[in-house]
C-alpha cells in the first residue's frame, strides 16, 4: 500500500538516505500552533488557529490568558476568523510557563478546524511534554509534486477532511539537551473537486485519498534560549524523526525527519537578530500530504503551503527584530530555500526567495509574549500572517 504519486518525467523518484523530517505534519498541525512540533498541506492554515489573537496581561501573579476573535489571512486558506483561548501559567513557580489552549478557525473558502493542545514543563524543565488533537476540513489547491509542478502554477481544487493526534515527551539527559519519544496519528479523506485533470502528475492515487498514518518517533532538542515565545539570545536545535509502519496501524511504510537550528543574539538593549536553518526529508512511500512542504513551519513565509512539495526541503532565513517604543516593535526578514526529490537534486535556479516586514505588539509583559503581524512576499505570491509568538 505504498503507492505514491506518479514520477515526474526525467527525475528519479528513488530517495536516498532517510534523514530529515518536515517539522510539522498534516492536520495535527492543529495541535502544535505554539510549539516547535507539528505538517502537511494544511499546516500553514491550521498553524494560525491558536496563534492569532491579542493577549491581556496576566490576571493573577502566575496566570495569563488570550481570548479574542481576530481576523486571519494567509495564502493557503484565505481570509477568515480565528477564536483562540490560550492560557499561560506556572504551576510550580519555576522554569518556563505551561501553555494550554483550544481554538477554532473558519475562512471564506469554507475551511474550518478545531484543536486543543497542552505544553508542560515538569521538574523545573527537566521533563517536557507536548500533547494535542484536532479535527478540520480544508478546501485547498493541489499543485503536484516537485519544484517544476509548483512553478507550473496550475493546481486542481481538493477538499481534505481529517483528524490528528500528537504526543511527545522528552527528558534532560545533559545540560540543555533533551531526548525522548513521540507518536503522531493522521487520518485524512481527500476529495478531488474537479473532473478535469490537466496533467497526469495531478492524479492522486486512490490509496492516498482516504488513508491513515500511524508513526512512533524520536525527538531531540538542545535549548539554551532565554524565552520560548520571544527569544533574545541562545540556541534552539531540534530533530524529529517518525517511522510510519503498517504494524502500528499505518496505511504506508515510510520515514520522515526534520532538523532545525535557530540562533539568537541581542543587538544592544532593544534589538535581536534571529537566524534559522531547517531541512526536511520524507522517504519513498510517503503520501502526498506528508511530503516536505515549502512554507510550512514558517519556512518560508510568502508561499502557499503545499504549492512546492517533494521528498526533500531546505530553507535558511534571518530576522532583525527591533522594539523601538515600549511594547511596539518592527521586524524585517528574508531567506531562501528549495524542494527536490532528494538533497543532491536541488538546483540553484530553483531556489525560492522570500522576504517581508512585520509589526510586533507586546501583549503580555510578564511572559514577554508578542502579537505578530507579518506581510511576506515570495517569488510570485504574498501573504499576511497573524500569530502569537515569533515565527521561530
Amino acid at each position: 500500500m505504498n503507492d505514491r504519486l506518479p514520477p515526474r518525467p526525467g527525475i528519479d523518484r528513488r530517495l536516498g538516505f532517510r534523514a530529515w523530517r518536515n517539522g510539522n505534519v498534516a492536520l495535527f498541525a492543529l495541535i502544535a500552533c505554539t510549539t516547535a512540533h507539528a505538517n502537511s498541506q494544511n499546516e500553514a492554515a491550521t498553524a494560525e488557529i491558536i496563534g492569532t489573537a491579542e493577549a491581556a496581561d496576566p490576571v493573577a501573579d502566575d496566570l495569563g490568558f488570550v481570548i479574542l476573535p481576530i481576523p486571519q489571512s494567509n495564502p493557503t486558506t484565505g481570509t477568515g476568523l480565528t477564536l483562540p483561548v490560550v492560557l499561560f501559567y506556572n504551576p510550580d513557580g519555576e522554569g518556563r510557563p505551561w501553555i494550554s489552549g483550544i481554538g477554532a478557525l473558519y475562512t471564506d473558502t469554507d475551511s474550518w478546524a478545531a484543536a486543543a493542545f497542552q505544553k508542560a514543563y515538569l521538574q523545573s524543565d527537566r521533563t517536557r511534554i507536548t500533547a494535542g488533537a484536532g479535527y478540520g476540513s480544508f478546501n485547498l489547491d493541489f499543485y503536484g509534486v516537485g519544484a517544476s509542478a509548483g512553478d507550473r502554477d496550475v493546481p486542481i481544487p481538493i477538499k481534505q477532511e481529517g483528524s490528528g493526534v500528537l504526543i511527545s515527551a522528552s527528558t534532560e539527559v545533559a545540560p540543555k539537551l533533551y531526548l525522548g519519544a513521540s507518536y503522531r496519528y493522521i487520518s485524512i479523506d481527500t476529495t478531488i473537486k474537479t473532473s478535469q485533470i490537466p496533467f497526469p502528475d495531478l492524479v492522486i492515487p486512490d490509496v492516498q485519498r482516504s488513508s491513515t498514518t500511524s508513526a512512533p518517533g524520536l525527538v531531540a532538542e538542545y535549548d539554551t534560549r532565554d524565552s520560548e515565545l520571544n527569544p533574545h539570545r541562545g540556541v534552539y536545535a531540534s530533530f524529529d524523526g517518525y517511522f510510519a509502519r503498517e504494524a502500528v496501524g499505518s496505511d504506508f511504510d515510510y520515514e520522515k525527519a526534520t532538523l532545525a537550528y535557530n540562533y539568537y543574539w541581542p543587538v544592544g538593549e532593544s534589538a535581536t537578530v534571529a537566524t534559522r536553518v531547517s531541512a526536511c526529508y520524507a522517504s519513498d512511500g510517503a503520501p502526498f500530504y506528508d511530503l516536505c512542504l515549502y512554507g510550512s513551519s514558517n519556512d518560508l513565509r510568502g508561499y502557499v503551503v503545499g504549492r512546492y512539495r517533494d521528498g526533500a526541503m531546505a530553507a535558511v532565513q534571518a530576522e532583525y527584530r527591533w522594539r523601538f517604543y515600549k511594547r511596539v516593535g518592527l521586524v524585517v526578514f528574508g531567506g531562501t530555500g528549495a524542494v527536490a526529490a532528494e538533497f543532491g537534486a536541488m538546483r540553484s535556479d530553483e531556489f525560492l526567495p522570500a522576504g517581508g516586514v512585520g509589526l510586533r505588539i507586546q501583549a503580555s509583559k510578564k511572559y514577554d509574549v508578542n502579537v505578530r503581524i507579518d506581510y511576506a512576499v515570495g517569488e510570485d505570491s504574498d501573504g499576511l500572517y497573524f500569530s502569537i509568538g515569533e515565527a521561530f
